[in-house]
């Protein structure tokens, strides 16, 4: 330890007296040259620095500049693939524009030889203009500019952060941006609300609800950000929903909650009139009937669904029908140009729709008329991982092969490799692991999926960019699901 501290003495002693030296001999674009105690350009290195920056400051992610070094055909002074991370380390070096910091970081023990950044806690020593430049300061100004631009992208800051602070349990107000029914909406809520143990019972406020009520305070027209955050210090939000401003200068000033507007009784609800399929169509899973509802899309189209579904208590894996489809498969099953509901009361006794969504058409004379299919739910997701299609699964819109990844660390899905490589277009659809398993079973004419069964019979899997797949079997059948 004694000894560790007599050398780091003298290193220090080197980096005020200016006696640079180098710990990198040779980094991307230059080579430290012994003898005139310098770094020196590498021409061929130096143009690749420069399309780095370049691409940095053109707003290329670093992951993809990584990419397009490695396509390039250039390669880390370790001789490495370049990764997100060599790249930030060189973007962030102040070595190219002909300067060199020392000191970054430092051996925090001398016995477990752990090093640490630098942080503050020891001086550092900045060189300015030590060796010849390969990006000129202009260019080094520029990547400084959208290093803070993307650092403000990750953690920015409102006129409200901070200045909130609940009058019920003390936590600070935070800001939540969101979507409801395809308009976005910006609020501001107590962080109780989110912290697990913790309830709070104050009110949350629109952003552009605040914004009107600190202008009117203030006396202003319209909101002004930097006007507030010179002139407000707090702002409390009081148990009743009002709010109470302290300003810079000692005032305090209230807004009042505007009381709640007298309830209104709910007229009596008019009774629905009644409908062709109405106790017609029966769950193949529980046996519930179907009911119909008004789905929350734009189109506010009519779907069918087991009733199963909105009993407490009671859950049901069946699959939804628009009201629309449902009339097209009746149509399609009975050889019929156009749904005639004469027709339909006449012939069908009730449906049946099964657990892959096939509907079984029951007729007053006793026969049954099925209609095969296998449906797959868009909004379900189960954590499945299937080793057996790695090299099976084709895009048929550029032609490479699916790989796998993980969503949210949990659930599996496959997407063209294309759309990873340079100059690649791919419209390629992602899939999920679980909706594979299903049609590849559905396919092979089993009710759940087989691994070995799958290798003994599937040859490859094509996926189109509509979301259809085809499978070609060993024996050279190609059978097609189309979603």
């Amino acid at each position: 330890r004694s000894i560790s501290e007599n050398v780091k003495w003298g290193v220090r002693k080197r980096f005020q007296s200016g006696e640079i030296g180098a710990a990198n001999k040779h980094i991307l674009g230059y080579q430290y040259d012994e003898d005139e105690k310098k770094y020196v350009i590498i021409p061929e290195e130096a143009e690749a620095v420069r399309w780095m920056f370049k691409m940095y400051i053109d707003g290329v992610p670093l992951r993809g500049i990584a990419e397009s070094m490695n396509s390039a055909g250039i390669r880390t002074t370790l001789g490495n693939d370049f990764q997100e991370a060599s790249v930030r380390q060189l973007i962030f070096n102040e070595v190219y524009a002909g300067d060199i910091r020392r000191q970054k970081c430092y051996m925090a023990d001398p016995i477990t030889k752990t090093k640490v950044k630098n942080c503050g806690e020891l001086p550092q020593y900045y060189m300015a203009d030590c060796h010849e430049a390969i990006i000129d300061r202009e260019t080094y100004a520029k990547v400084q500019a959208e290093m803070e631009r993307r650092a403000g992208l990750v953690n920015p800051t409102y006129p409200f952060t901070g200045k909130i602070k609940c009058g019920i349990c003390g936590q600070s107000f935070t800001r939540r941006k969101g979507t409801t029914k395809g308009k976005e909406y910006v609020s501001w809520f107590c962080r109780a609300k989110k912290e697990v143990g913790m309830t709070c019972t104050s009110r949350n406020y629109s952003e552009q609800n605040l914004m009107e009520i600190c202008a009117k305070l203030m006396g202003t027209d319209s909101f002004d950000g930097t006007a507030f955050e010179s002139s407000v210090r707090l702002i409390s939000a009081l148990p009743d929903g009002s709010l109470e401003v302290q300003f810079f200068d000692g005032q305090i000033k209230r807004w009042e909650m505007p009381p709640k507007p007298a309830k209104v009784p709910d007229k009596p609800m008019k009774k629905r009139p009644a409908h062709l399929f109405d106790g017609k169509i029966f769950c193949g899973q529980c046996g519930r009937r179907y009911g119909r509802a008004v789905s929350e899309s734009k189109d506010r189209h009519l779907y069918w669904y087991c009733r199963a579904k909105s009993h407490h208590g009671v859950t049901c894996d069946s699959v939804n029908y628009p009201d629309s489809e449902m009339k097209e498969i009746f149509c399609m099953v009975m050889g019929l140009e156009a749904f005639d509901e004469g027709f339909f009361t006449e012939t069908v006794e009730r449906m049946v729709v099964q657990k892959t969504g096939s509907i079984d058409f029951h007729l007053k004379d006793g026969t049954v008329k099925a209609y095969e299919t296998l449906k797959l739910r868009s909004n379900r997701h189960e954590n499945t991982s299937t080793d057996e299609f790695t090299g099976k699964i084709r895009c048929a819109s550029c032609g490479n092969l699916y790989h796998r990844y993980c969503c949210y660390g949990k659930y599996t899905y496959w997407r063209c490799s294309g759309k990873s490589k340079v100059r690649t277009e791919c419209s390629g659809r992602d899939f999920q692991d679980s909706d594979i398993r299903k049609v590849s079973a559905y396919m092979m004419g089993m009710e759940e999926f087989d691994a070995e069964a799958f290798n003994g019979t599937v040859d490859y899997v094509t996926a189109f960019p509509d979301g259809s797949l085809e499978i070609h079997f060993y024996d050279g059948r190609a059978e097609r699901w189309q979603r």
